[in-house]
């Protein structure tokens, strides 16, 4: 995954969330956690869900070329 820039989103809305991963559907699930506006943050955290967490991680950094955020009318 490191040697390219991949496309990450995340749909945000009063019932669901979902996470895309370059245009494809990755994970969905109920929205229970906040309902309020937050500020975007971009962070190197791997979350349990991504399989096992090793240290093989430690000292790696994220490039990130560019964050939209929209907000449906």
């Amino acid at each position: 995954m490191s040697k390219d820039f991949h496309l990450y989103g995340l749909e945000w809305n009063e019932k669901v969330l979902v996470w895309y991963f370059d245009g494809q559907e990755v994970l969905r699930l109920p929205h229970t956690i906040c309902h309020a506006e937050v500020p975007v943050r971009l962070s190197t955290a791997i979350l349990k869900r991504a399989g096992e967490i090793t240290d093989a991680l430690d000292g790696t950094t994220m490039d990130v070329d560019y964050v939209r955020v929209y907000k449906k009318k």
